[in-house]
């Protein structure tokens, strides 16, 4: 589904999920499930004030650290900013805007954020595993695909910190800002957030 703004996408994708999904558990946990659910987002760069109301403060820095700095979060053992920034001393973000700034038309400045040689021994695994950046009539769109995705708590702080990775890379690149495309494998909410998106819907 098309929207125009970063709100309005996750608004969209919890009300297809909380009336469309099929129930489905996690362990003994009940949740609202919808494989592939596509956003594409038109303006993902505003910050709009029901993003503030709907999303805690907190639970935004949580997620801007998670996909910005190099440190694993305690908690989970990774962070995308880890996998993104310095992967195993390569700091990919960076090796995309370099090809980018070459061949503007590149269709390879993607990155891929699974370990294998980490993941399949860990407990948690990186929910985001791939972003992409393509450049296309002056404009970079990125599309971000994520393995599972709680669209009850974590997919709005999600949205916005993609919003500001597409506005960085866009400025490295001299780039306009384009479309931010969310690509959730598991779009599920979890049926214990009950309350929280009868609110929303």
């Amino acid at each position: 589904m098309v929207v125009g703004n970063l709100y309005e996408a996750w608004v969209q994708g919890v009300k297809c999920i909380w009336n469309e999904g099929a129930v489905v558990f996690d362990g003994e946990e009940r949740l609202r499930e919808i494989l592939n659910l596509v956003l594409e987002v038109q303006n993902a760069t505003e910050r709009m004030a029901e993003i503030e109301k709907s999303a805690p403060k907190a639970l935004i820095r949580e997620i801007m650290d998670l996909t910005f700095k190099k440190e694993p979060n305690e908690e989970l053992g990774y962070s995308y900013g880890e996998r993104m920034f310095d992967f195993k001393g390569i700091d990919q973000i960076q090796w995309a805007i370099d090809r980018l700034n070459r061949k503007p038309e590149s269709k390879s400045a993607s990155i891929g954020l699974l370990m294998p040689e980490r993941d399949t021994k860990a407990q948690h695994i990186p929910c985001m595993v791939l972003v992409d950046f393509k450049k296309r009539d002056g404009k970079l769109n990125l599309t971000a695909i994520f393995r599972s995705h709680d669209f009850g708590k974590k997919t709005l702080p999600n949205l916005v910190a993609l919003g500001k990775l597409l506005e960085q890379v866009s400025k490295a690149t001299h780039s306009e800002t384009g479309r931010l495309t969310c690509h959730s494998i598991s779009a599920h909410i979890y049926e214990s957030d009950s309350k929280l998106i009868q609110s929303i819907i």
